[in-house]
């Protein structure tokens, strides 16, 4: 999907991979070119793929069996792995330029530890 603009969490422009969606067709399948599954990867394998790939792979900030834990992870207290890189003054001036834009943090992805897949049809 586009970009999401307006959200700025340090001056350069970076990527993170949080997901790896594969489609597959099933054999005898009408048309070999429709997709019939939707396979999101587990997280291990997402972080094993973008990291041979030279990509960037967001963090995973926590590991629980409870839906309800997860939903209720304060957002708030999230700092953004690419203004961690940054020196503590560029981090500071960055941190306040974040401010000055009421830029929140856009959440977490909540997904289930293994592999996910869905029937598209």
């Amino acid at each position: 999907g586009p970009v999401q603009e307006g959200v700025y969490y340090t001056d350069k422009l970076s990527f993170l991979v949080f997901d790896v969606a594969v489609l597959l067709s099933e054999a005898g399948a009408n048309s070999p070119e429709t997709p019939v599954f939707l396979i999101f990867l587990p997280y291990t394998e997402v972080k094993a793929l973008g990291g041979s790939a030279g990509l960037r792979v967001s963090a995973e900030l926590l590991r629980t069996k409870r839906y309800e834990e997860a939903s209720n992870f304060d957002v708030s207290t999230l700092v953004s792995p690419l203004a961690l890189e940054l020196n503590r003054d560029e981090r500071d001036q960055s941190l306040r330029r974040f401010l000055e834009h009421d830029n929140l943090a856009e959440g977490v992805v909540v997904r289930p530890a293994g592999a996910s897949v869905f029937r598209l049809s």
